[in-house]
């Protein structure tokens, strides 16, 4: 048996949704907007599937809009739901996606091991890891440091205080 856990909005017409097993694995988020049509496939909403978009790309997206900071090609790049963002719509989509980020439903937030004993991390900011062998290791992170109490990095579930782009 299966189920889906899901995040929406207030008016229910955009849900961030993914499915849990009974083996306890959880698949990867994806995001649904109700009553906008797919251009490919016009009998369905329109839904994105790939989290690194949805967690990378639209978030920055929504955070620029939040900070009246938009690019030329934004509303090109974003058309197919463009008619649809107002400040909040805006505002609720980044409450939503900060807080699948705080339940770890974005998995390459989580840091991993390496072989070599150091921990790899999704990259944040300028920083440096020391592996079990001594090199070091330079990363740059593309994420968003959220507006939570706590302050997650959106790439490398970092707190603000360990963030590389504050230290």
């Amino acid at each position: 048996m299966i189920h889906t856990e899901t995040i929406e909005n207030t008016r229910g017409n955009i849900k961030l949704v993914r499915i849990i097993y009974d083996d306890g694995y959880k698949s990867e988020p994806w995001i649904e907007f109700n009553g906008l049509k797919d251009p490919c496939y016009y009998s369905q909403d329109l839904s994105w599937d790939n989290d690194d978009f949805i967690f990378g790309k639209f978030y920055k997206l929504l955070n620029r809009w939040k900070s009246q900071r938009l690019k030329e090609r934004d509303k090109e790049k974003f058309q197919e739901i463009w008619t649809i963002l107002t400040d909040d719509t805006v505002d609720e989509l980044i409450e939503m996606l900060d807080f699948a980020i705080e339940k770890e439903w974005y998995r390459s937030v989580l840091p991993t091991v390496s072989l070599s004993g150091g921990i790899v991390v999704g990259a944040s900011g300028v920083g440096t890891i020391t592996t079990a062998s001594g090199t070091n290791t330079t990363y740059i992170c593309s994420g968003y440091i959220s507006n939570l109490p706590n302050g997650i990095c959106s790439k490398c579930a970092k707190p603000k205080w360990n963030h590389p782009s504050f230290t």
